[in-house]
Formats: structure tokens, sequence, C-alpha cells
């Protein structure tokens, strides 16, 4: 949000443009959101942003309400300390923090900075099933505190997030040609599948009875500085929760897919 302040604690800025994107999901027949502040205080400027837009548009007022009072997966707001469980399809997250009306840029990220901030941080970046929209007024380069495993892990996320942004394009790619043949051969053998996109890349979890392994789909040449990163990042959020995942690049799917199907084998029988 490249007109975001951080004014009195909070990001006026930043929770309208958050708000306005609710209600394109919303007018698209989503409604599993959950919408997570980094501090109390934004999560109160997005809940007034909310009020605004309900008074001002009946539409968005009736789609919010429905979608807010649903038994199972309704949509939320939190703060990061409130959110536990929280699975929903679709996870939004403000980030808040940005230069003051000075131009200057505190790096103070309360509860990040905190004892716990970095698996506070581990814990949200895990809970979409779908999707994760990140609103931020910051890059990741302004973040230079990275002796605090909160920031530091806030620093390459927004990273991570700059990235799968600008290369959103090529998540179309994975859906045709050799992706589709291998994911007829997993289900005609017999296997299940379920998948989620972290960034731009996409995580596939296939089961066999009791067995089961995570592949992830990468973009990024192996051997680059942003293919390594994008594993380190990847592999840290996957081990906080004691998963291991297996890497498998979308250019070798194109070529030969049966390296791939013989690993699927051994690991899951």
């Amino acid at each position: 949000i490249e007109n975001g302040v951080f004014e009195n604690r909070k990001n006026k800025e930043e929770a309208n443009a958050l708000v306005n994107s609710v209600f394109e999901l919303l007018k698209q027949g989503k409604t599993s959101i959950g919408i997570v502040a980094f501090s109390l205080d934004q999560k109160m400027a997005i809940d007034k942003a909310f009020d605004k837009l309900c008074k001002a548009d009946q539409k968005f007022a009736q789609l919010f309400e429905q979608a807010s009072t649903l038994e199972l997966e309704n949509l939320f707001v939190k703060n990061l300390e409130n959110v536990q469980g929280d699975e929903r399809e679709v996870i939004i997250i403000s980030v808040g923090y940005a230069k003051n009306a000075e131009g200057k840029f505190l790096q103070n990220f309360g509860p990040i900075n905190q004892s716990g901030g970095e698996n506070r941080l581990n814990v949200l970046f895990s809970r979409a099933k779908e999707q994760v929209q990140v609103f931020s007024s910051i890059k990741h380069d302004l973040i230079t505190n990275i002796n605090n495993d909160g920031a530091n892990i806030l620093k390459e996320y927004l990273r991570y997030a700059e990235y799968g942004s600008i290369n959103a394009e090529k998540e179309l790619n994975t859906e045709n040609d050799k992706e589709v043949q291998l994911m007829d051969y997993i289900l005609g053998e017999g296997y299940e599948i379920g998948s989620y996109y972290l960034g731009s890349d996409k995580i596939i979890e296939i089961s066999k009875g009791e067995k089961s392994t995570l592949v992830c789909i990468d973009n990024l040449d192996v051997y680059s500085e942003n293919g390594i990163e994008n594993r380190i990042f990847i592999e840290s959020i996957l081990n906080h929760k004691n998963l291991k995942v297996e890497f498998v690049l979308l250019s070798d799917l194109y070529f030969d897919i049966k390296p791939f199907k013989a690993r699927i084998k051994r690991l899951v029988g």
C-alpha cells in the first residue's frame, strides 16, 4: 500500500484497502475468510473500516453479515495474539506497521518483537487452506533488526510475498500439461490428494492409508538465490508443524514425470 501511514498506532489506508478486497471476495462467493492484524489497534481500524463500508453500501452490509454469522468457517477479524487453530480458505494479513507522517520507520512490531513472536507468525502463515493475501505498506528491505527472531521471520515472509505477487501468473502454468497428467496418475493409482498454495508454490499432500507425504511443485531454479531462499522458507513453515516436504521442479515435470512417479511409490507405497 503505497500511501499507507502508521499514525496513532494504526494504518487507516491499509485497513481501507483490505476491506475493499474482502468486498471483492464476498461478491465472488468466498465466505471462508480470516482477517488477521498484527496489532489490536490495527484490528480496531479494520473493524471501523468495515462499519464505514457497511453504512455506505447496502449490498456489502448484507454479504458481510451473512459471512460473519455462518455456523462453520465464518468470516472473522482478529489480532495476531488471538489466532490459534483458526483455519480458513483465505487468510488476509494486515501488517499495519509503516513509516509515520515524517517518513520514519521505527520497526516496533509489538507482539512480533516479543518472546515467542516468531511462533505466532509461523502459526499464522499456516492457517490458509487455499490463499494468503498480505496487505503491507512496507517492503521487506525496510526491516533491518534481523537479530530479533520475529522481525526476521516477518522480513523473510514479506520477501516471499513480494516474489509471489510478482510471479503469480506462473501459478496458472501448473494447472496444465504434465502436472495434469501427474494428478491423473496419482488419482488413478488410488492415492488421495489435497493441495494448497504457499506463495506461488503448490503444496500437494499425497496419501494412501496411513502413509502420506507433502510435495512442493517449485517454480524456481534449484540453484538460484531465490530458489534456495524459497526452499528454506517453505521448510521452516512446514517444519514448525513437524512436516517434511519433497521438492519437485516444475521444469522437471515437463521433461519426464516417470522419476517423480517412482518417488511417490517409494514414499507412500
